[in-house]
């Protein structure tokens, strides 16, 4: 009985010793989802763990920033500074890593307040990896609008994306083909920009036809090269104006919409839609 007893705790001394020295590791990329009293975010952090050091890197609504911190047992503490257009921002992170893929903990913001944070791993999937990648180029798309001086809206990153949203279905997804503006103007004006070019002559005579073998056989070629160049910008200014009437159509079927939406909705309901809105902005 006693040699059991001796093996039995020989095992479990084995069985916690290993557990105790299994270390957490957070280096990869981890997706955030942050709670403050200013609002939510979605931003993506890349660690790097070497003993209790920590390193990273900060890619998020407001813009990018270097990673600072310590892992001690499960206990993960980390900071950076954000130049949100001239203000500094620090933020600082306390929070327990609770399984290799999932962690959670508080957050202070100076200026913005505090709040509460979840994170889980990315994996290095195919389309984790291509959702990663177009999140980050939305957001340096975003970030480099908004330094350039771009409407002050964009700072709001969903409000940039409904934006992005209704644009990019007007230039990927509308056919040029199919478009109610053009069919409209088709009987009023001629909209459509004309790259051929036709040689005519008013005289109906043996020398108009001199004139326009003159026309194609000397002056068309020593002019063609100015004619290509003159036609490849026709054929650009057409997919310009064909773009723009696919985006003054998306925007009408966006106002047509809300219109229908609102004219079904009563007053109250109307003032909570909205405080709700300017609640989530």
């Amino acid at each position: 009985m006693s040699k059991v007893f001796a093996v039995f705790a020989v095992f479990a001394f084995l069985v916690v010793s290993s557990h105790a020295q299994a270390k957490v590791d957070v280096t990869g990329k981890w997706a955030f989802n942050v709670e403050t009293t200013a609002g939510s975010g979605t931003p993506t952090m890349t660690f790097t763990q070497n003993g209790e050091k920590l390193t990273g890197k900060y890619v998020g609504q407001l813009g990018e920033a270097d990673i600072t911190g310590t892992v001690k047992s499960n206990a993960i503490a980390f900071t950076f500074s954000v130049d949100a257009q001239g203000t500094m921002i620090n933020f600082s992170y306390e929070g327990t890593v609770e399984s290799k893929d999932a962690m959670k903990g508080k957050l202070s913001a100076a200026g913005l307040g505090d709040g509460t944070f979840t994170a889980k791993r990315q994996g290095l999937t195919r389309h984790t990896l291509m959702d990663s990648i177009e999140a980050d180029v939305r957001d340096r798309l975003r970030a480099h609008l908004v330094k350039r001086g771009g409407p002050a809206e964009y700072q709001d990153a969903a409000l940039f994306e409904r934006v992005r949203e209704v644009l990019n279905r007007a230039v990927d997804e509308r056919s040029p083909n199919a478009l109610l503006l053009p069919e409209l103007l088709d009987s009023d004006l001629e909209w459509e920009l004309q790259s051929h070019l036709r040689l005519t002559t008013h005289r109906q005579s043996i020398a108009g036809n001199i004139i326009l073998f003159v026309k194609r056989r000397l002056l068309l070629p020593a002019t063609r090269w100015l004619f290509e160049y003159s036609q490849e910008n026709f054929r650009r200014q057409q997919r310009i104006n064909l773009v723009l009437f696919a985006c003054l159509e998306e925007l009408a079927i966006e106002n047509a919409r809300l219109t229908a939406k609102t004219a079904t909705t009563s007053v109250p309901e109307l003032s909570e839609l909205w405080d709700g809105g300017e609640t989530t902005r």
